[in-house]
């Protein structure tokens, strides 16, 4: 209808709402839409859109892949009380050497660790 969301538009929709979807999260979605409707969805109405929304920003973009790997290798590094070292946070920072390349290298990586452990 007028009020849907065309599905080749999510993903600048997201974008727009704050959250830079990474590769694979469109089609993910798409293939949960399609699975929980029993056909190809095109667009999504509102609602559907605030849920999806909702489910990406809770992983900060990743695809749900993404985010079980990256929170397992969190929770392998955590100390007791939850936190993890300088060291450890720029390993876990630097998980894509594209990501990597895109925030300017290692080193802001780098300095972006020490100053969260700062905090």
């Amino acid at each position: 209808g007028a009020d849907a969301l065309g599905m080749d538009l999510l993903p600048r929709a997201l974008l727009l709402a704050g959250v830079p979807a990474m590769p694979g999260v469109v089609a993910e979605l798409q293939s949960q839409l399609r699975e929980e409707q029993g056909y190809e969805v095109e667009a999504v109405g509102y609602t559907k859109f605030e849920r999806l929304y909702h489910d990406v920003m809770l992983r900060a973009g990743l695809t749900e892949k993404e985010f079980h790997r990256l929170s397992s290798e969190y929770e392998a590094k955590e100390d007791v009380d939850g936190t993890v070292g300088e060291r450890d946070l720029v390993e876990l920072l630097a998980w894509n050497e594209g990501v990597v390349n895109m925030v300017g290298g290692i080193a802001f990586v780098e300095k972006l660790a020490a100053a969260v452990i700062r905090e």
